[in-house]
């Protein structure tokens, strides 16, 4: 598993949350969205942790990630102000992309 979450303190948070589970190794964490696909090709992750946002050059570096390792997964964080995700398939970006998000009712 890769981590690449910004800001600092939710790429922390996802790491105290995966800490200790015997099945997940973390194989490396990513601060500089630039090098995200260094580090990927460096590591070559089963999974692929980071933020999601609403931008399209979000969506177009999922499909450029997934598009160059067809077998990673990528679990993408939402902040609670993306309304529009939830839990599930992304049909935008790519069937290998899950969105989640806590969502309040």
């Amino acid at each position: 598993m890769l981590v690449a979450n910004r800001p600092r303190l939710m790429r922390e948070l996802v790491l105290a949350a995966i800490h200790g589970q015997p099945d997940i190794e973390v194989v490396g964490e990513v601060s500089n969205e630039n090098d995200l696909a260094d580090a990927i090709e460096e590591s070559q992750p089963d999974v692929l942790i980071l933020k999601l946002d609403t931008s399209k050059p979000r969506e177009a570096q999922c499909g450029f990630l997934l598009g160059r390792h067809p077998q990673m997964r990528i679990l993408a964080l939402a902040p609670e102000e993306i309304a529009e995700c939830s839990i599930g398939r992304s049909s935008t970006c790519a069937p290998n992309l899950w969105k989640v998000q806590r969502r309040e009712f």
